[in-house]
């Protein structure tokens, strides 16, 4: 089989009065013609060699397909090779010489499907391409057809359908500043208007929880007297150090108060009102006695005046309220104020539960009799009223919780 390899070849380029024959040639063509003086010998020798394109493959009178298939192959091995020289040479120089005007103007007219005496020179020279080919007149034109439709179907751009007016009115959102200020500015006075029931709802929410506590610990302090012979948990001997002194098991009276929860007569969350941010919902570990500071500490629970108090049925006295404001002052040696509220909840006034296991929500700290449950009697009457942490109720009925 002939080699299909083609040597490289430096580009050849015609000469001037060639190149003016093979226009001439085009004109007529490729049909002879008037041809422009001089230049005859080299019309004759350019359709010569034309000629050659229409020679038959040698050695059969009908090319086989074996046959044309090598033909093709040769061809087609030309074809990329000059394809790769045109690609180098388009690469070496800035731009490509593009067609002259004239011959831009009939290759356009030519496809365009104008009249015949503006395109028979583009469509003489593009007639050579079948040539040679072995194939039929009709063959070669739906060839040339075919693959000229490819080519205008890769270079036209593509449309894109236009947009109605509906699509472009609901395209997406559009903000003006005004209108995010103005949205701004209602989010402001909603919430203005909102915040404050959402605080007192919450705080509601808080009161109604730290009441709830107060009733299961009287559960539990009334179980405890059953299981006590009546009494209530003792168990610091108050008297040798301040009785506010939390942490130390033999000396504070929140030590009292926590054993209740050590027993399991209440849980330790039952002991921890969710207005103090600092309650303990657990035991200190697991040998404590008593929370590990004041801030720990939710509820102020009754000061004996006794040293083993009883739970008589029918008293009305106070066994345990929400914690102290004034113990708060006074342990740090800050002026009280008798008239304070605790601070659970914000000063909205403290739940106080009785001994017959009824709950009050006092607003101010004072009973119906006048008592003071942050003070002893002893000091109430005072003007600047002060406490050392050593003071015990006068008797049974006075109310006094702490620390």
């Amino acid at each position: 089989m002939e080699d299909t390899q083609i040597p490289s070849r430096p580009a050849q380029t015609l000469s001037p009065d060639d190149l003016r024959a093979m226009d001439a040639l085009a004109a007529s063509g490729f049909r002879g013609g008037v041809v422009p003086e001089g230049l005859g010998d080299r019309s004759r020798r350019l359709l010569s060699l034309l000629a050659l394109l229409d020679t038959e493959l040698p050695g059969a009178d009908t090319p086989s397909a074996s046959d044309r298939r090598v033909l093709v192959d040769v061809t087609m091995a030309r074809v990329r090779r000059s394809r790769e020289d045109v690609a180098a040479r388009i690469e070496s120089i800035e731009k490509p010489s593009p067609l002259a005007p004239m011959s831009a103007d009939e290759v356009d007219a030519l496809f365009a499907g104008e009249a015949a005496t503006q395109t028979s020179r583009a469509s003489g020279v593009l007639s050579l391409l079948g040539s040679g080919a072995g194939l039929s007149h009709a063959e070669s034109q739906s060839l040339i057809d075919r693959t000229m439709g490819l080519i205008e179907a890769a270079s036209r751009p593509i449309q894109m359908p236009p947009v109605s007016a509906e699509e472009t009115g609901t395209r997406g959102w559009s903000f003006r500043l005004r209108d995010v200020l103005s949205i701004a500015a209602v989010l402001l006075i909603g919430i203005s208007v909102m915040w404050p029931m959402l605080v007192a709802s919450r705080e509601q929410a808080r009161m109604i929880r730290c009441a709830d506590n107060s009733g299961r610990a009287g559960v539990g302090f009334t179980s405890f007297a059953t299981d006590h012979d009546g009494r209530l948990p003792q168990t610091a001997g108050l008297g040798s150090v301040p009785w506010w002194n939390v942490g130390e098991e033999t000396a504070s009276n929140s030590s009292n108060l926590y054993r209740l929860a050590d027993l399991g007569y209440v849980q330790f969350a039952d002991l921890a009102c969710p207005g103090n941010p600092d309650a303990c919902t657990c035991p200190s570990h697991e040998a404590a006695r008593d929370w590990k500071s004041l801030e720990q500490v939710s509820y102020s629970y009754q000061i004996p005046a006794s040293i083993r108090p009883l739970l008589q049925p029918g008293d009305m006295v106070v066994l345990m309220a929400d914690r102290s404001p004034v113990i708060l002052r006074a342990i740090r040696g800050e002026a009280i104020d008798p008239d304070a509220l605790s601070p659970n909840h914000g000063g909205r006034g403290q739940h106080v539960l009785m001994s017959d296991g009824s709950i009050r929500l006092l607003l101010t700290p004072h009973l119906d009799s006048g008592d003071n449950i942050w003070l002893p009697g002893s000091v109430e009457g005072d003007a600047v009223p002060t406490l050392s942490g050593f003071e015990r109720p006068s008797d049974a009925t006075d109310a006094f919780v702490g620390p």
